[in-house]
């Protein structure tokens, strides 16, 4: 499925099952000492519990899972017949797109594990409402655990360490307790340029327990000057079994972390 976006230069990839598309992440890394802020998004009362399996009434568990995400990006969900659909907002067509796909995806997989839906459609639209960008995959959410999540000190341990260890230093990390846990880690180099050109084993050395077992995850490498340069994420039970990715890349960025990636058009109309 092709898809479009308003601007162009910015690169935007998906990883599915179906695709010869892919995010290449390398080997885990050594150990330093660093400084982590986490924000942690909670449900009412402060309980990190994930949602049993029981099918209840859709809005609901559809609130309950906003609510932990934590999240402005996710504005809205809703079941139709078997099929779970997403709303959510981008500020532009790239890295923040990119951003509200991945939140999409772990609020809608999420979502369908409650409500045994079997298809899951993503939406990001800007601040006027106008579609950014829409995704419809399959949904194989039998394989994901019905345990509590892993804890976020767990999910990050030694990951400010591990970040120092590729001269980078961890800026935030929203830990998200659905599907298994997960997070959104922004990263800031040291040398921003040959930290994304090798950022397949940089990231990859990263992330540590966050990409155990296809776990779920979202990287956000950022410059000097704080602007977005590579999006690299996972969402397992989206697109088959073996999950699905997501990338984006900034004008002019060269990575070895994803290849396949097209450049894409603006949208007609």
């Amino acid at each position: 499925m092709k898809r479009s976006f308003k601007s162009e230069g910015s690169k935007l990839i998906n990883h599915r099952s179906s695709r010869r598309v892919l995010i290449l992440i390398g080997a885990l890394g050594a150990a330093a000492v660093g400084f982590v802020s986490v924000a942690m998004a909670q449900q009412p009362g402060g309980a990190r519990q994930q949602l049993s399996a029981t099918v209840g009434d859709p809005g609901t568990i559809a609130s309950s899972i906003i609510n932990q995400l934590g999240s402005g990006r996710v504005n809205s969900m809703t079941l139709q017949g078997s099929t779970a659909s997403v709303v959510g907002t981008a500020s532009d067509a790239g890295a923040e797109t990119a951003r509200t796909l991945w939140y999409e995806a772990v609020a809608g997989v999420a979502f369908a594990q409650q409500v045994q839906a079997t298809t899951l459609t993503r939406t990001v639209v800007d601040g006027a409402g106008n579609v950014i960008d829409t995704e419809q995959d399959r949904l194989t959410v039998g394989g994901l655990s019905s345990s509590l999540p892993t804890s976020a000190g767990n999910l990050t341990s030694g990951l400010a360490d591990r970040a120092l260890g590729v001269n980078a230093n961890v800026g935030t990390i929203r830990y998200i307790p659905l599907i298994g846990g997960t997070a959104e880690v922004v990263i800031q180099p040291n040398s921003p340029a040959s930290f994304v050109k090798s950022a397949g084993e940089n990231v990859g050395s990263i992330l540590g327990p966050m990409s155990a077992n296809n776990g779920a995850y979202l990287v956000t490498v950022v410059g000097s000057n704080g602007s977005p340069l590579l999006v690299l994420g996972n969402v397992p039970a989206l697109g088959g079994d073996a999950g699905q990715g997501i990338g984006w890349q900034a004008p002019g960025v060269q990575s070895d972390a994803m290849w396949g990636a097209y450049l894409p058009t603006k949208r007609s109309g």
